[in-house]
């Protein structure tokens, strides 16, 4: 009876060693934003994400997540805020998602389907440095009283423009 219980020790300190290998990143537990890093070295230009007619690499989503870091950096972004994402499904969703983690930010995705007064509640109290959106939401946004920083994806995110950052730091 002894041995079935070293046996079953054995065996879960062998799933608990693989869950931590598979957790850790260069010697460090890996977080969200760098598990999106280590998804990049290892699988490079295989395809991360389908959205309609538009696919985007690991590679490429990796830089654009920290193109997407530095502009928010730039507007005052710091590690520990908090961030609003309010974008439909989509590619650029995935960019401002990763851009906030990869500075440490929280991030905060809202459901686009929202009402008012859901969304002015959560605006309010989620006491956010910014929120990410599209101009076809601004509309949504007008009425809700807050110092929120607005930052529209339609001018910062373009999947066409040249990458010009390979890396986060």
């Amino acid at each position: 009876m002894n041995n079935i219980k070293q046996d079953v020790s054995a065996a879960e300190r062998r799933r608990f060693d693989s869950l931590i290998s598979s957790i850790t990143y260069d010697g460090k537990l890996m977080t969200l934003g760098h598990l999106l890093e280590w998804a990049a070295n290892k699988y490079g230009d295989r395809i991360a994400i389908i959205c309609r007619d538009q696919q985007i690499s690991y590679k490429h989503l990796f830089a654009r997540a920290c193109m997407f870091s530095q502009l928010l950096q730039e507007k005052g972004v710091k590690p520990g805020d908090s961030v609003l994402v309010w974008l439909e499904n989509s590619i650029e969703f995935y960019i401002a998602y990763f851009g906030v983690l990869q500075i440490g930010a929280i991030v905060a995705p809202l459901n686009v389907y929202l009402t008012e007064r859901e969304l002015n509640h959560i605006v309010k109290d989620a006491d956010a440095k910014m929120i990410v959106t599209a101009k076809s939401f601004l509309e949504r946004l007008k009425d809700i009283k807050t110092n929120i920083q607005v930052l529209l994806k339609d001018d910062v995110i373009d999947l066409n423009a040249p990458i010009t950052k390979q890396s986060c730091t």
